[in-house]
């Protein structure tokens, strides 16, 4: 067992779902109730501290910030059953796996029903009551949202309606939508906010620009529908590496100067540069592992929401020689892609153009094949399995 888990933890699609897989595996040996006890125990301490963490009058800034994580705390919970259900399937027990996943699918609906307001996740959930004055915490748009969407916490449509209530605020600001809080607390209304500077609005987790967030939301806009406001984030993204000659720092005043909460800060900060990568690689690129070393992936090439007509991406991890490469081209009322690599299963997402014809076709190489048309939001998709191995030269017209 212990080494069918260790392959089935290298390279999977996200650190987050290996973070996952270690918890629920070392679970495992407790049986799954035992183990479900434990993460529902577990959950209502993290529950408990995030809920009570502003509403305590002495409360300190690690309550403070750990209240900021708090459906980025259930996101990760979710994450934790899935990956139990993953285990549980992977190793040949399927209805323990079908037990985890019925989990998962509860404890998302019952988190879920409790923090969405209709646009948003709540960044607080008070037991107790709370008076804030004349500050309406209500509005306040938290961090974890984009989170929220890209570890599949929200559905499809609180998807949309996160990444909307996003480019609303944006408009209304005219700020980068990189937020940790949207608005910050008004740090001279609670005493604990001006103990440190960084911890005034605008700053920090109350209200300081992190470039992580607009990562994340960048991979959110692409794979919910917003395909093209995805493309803009990231442009923007690479107009701000330019000035800045390349240096990316934690987070940002409003004003655009960097912030320091410690004395290491460095302009080279791996957590922002991280979730901009993956909206490029994952979300535009469309390449996401779905299997351990790359075996099983699901490639979604976006880049009909942008102006380009030909583009060329290669994928590899090293440490197992996984590779996935692929050729995307535009021509005149059709859409040509070239795959190899040596990923076991291929599942081609094919985002078409806006002006896109009903019906499609599809060829592998020359033989007609029946896609399956598929709709997020507003957005078109062609589904199709590609065989295994060799070099497969996919054309989609209409």
């Amino acid at each position: 067992m212990a080494s069918n888990l260790f392959h089935l933890l290298t390279e999977t699609r996200s650190p987050w779902l290996v973070l996952a897989w270690l918890v629920v595996s070392a679970l495992t040996r407790y049986g799954l109730p035992a183990a479900r006890a434990r993460l529902r125990a577990s959950s209502l301490m993290v529950a408990l501290h995030v809920v009570t963490a502003v509403t305590q009058s002495a409360v300190d800034a690690a309550g403070y910030q750990a209240g900021a994580a708090g459906v980025v705390a259930l996101a990760f919970e979710l994450l934790a059953w899935i990956g139990l259900a993953q285990v549980h399937h992977y190793l040949g027990e399927r209805r323990l796996g079908l037990l985890a996943a019925e989990e998962a699918a509860n404890f998302r609906l019952a988190a879920a029903t409790a923090l969405w307001d209709g646009t948003k996740f709540r960044h607080h959930l008070h037991l107790d009551a709370f008076d804030h004055g004349a500050f309406d915490e209500e509005r306040q748009l938290a961090m974890s949202n984009p989170w929220a969407v890209t570890r599949g916490f929200a559905t499809a449509e609180q998807a949309r309606r996160i990444v909307a209530t996003y480019r609303e605020r944006q408009r209304e600001t005219g700020e980068p939508p990189w937020w940790s809080l949207q608005p910050g607390y008004p740090h001279q209304d609670y005493p604990f906010l001006d103990r440190h500077s960084y911890q005034h609005t605008g700053g920090y987790c109350n209200g300081g620009l992190m470039p992580w967030v607009g990562g994340a939301l960048a991979t959110a806009a692409l794979v919910s529908g917003e395909e093209p406001y995805g493309v803009e984030l990231l442009r923007d993204y690479a107009a701000f590496l330019r000035e800045r000659g390349g240096e990316v720092y934690t987070w940002y005043w409003p004003n655009g100067e960097p912030g320091f909460r410690t004395a290491n800060t460095t302009g080279h900060d791996g957590w922002g540069m991280g979730h901009w990568l993956q909206a490029l690689f994952e979300g535009l690129a469309g390449v996401a592992v779905t299997g351990p070393a790359m075996r099983s992936v699901s490639l979604s090439p976006r880049w009909a929401a942008t102006d380009l007509s030909e583009v060329g991406c290669t994928v590899h991890l090293p440490s197992s020689e996984a590779y996935l490469a692929y050729r995307w081209r535009r021509e005149q009322r059709c859409l040509r892609l070239t795959v190899t690599g040596s990923a076991e299963q291929v599942t081609v997402r094919l985002l078409l153009p806006e002006l896109a014809r009903t019906p499609v076709t599809a060829r592998l190489y020359d033989t007609p094949v029946k896609p399956v048309e598929e709709q997020v939001g507003l957005s078109r998709y062609v589904t199709l399995e590609l065989p295994a191995g060799g070099v497969q030269e996919l054309s989609v017209a209409w």
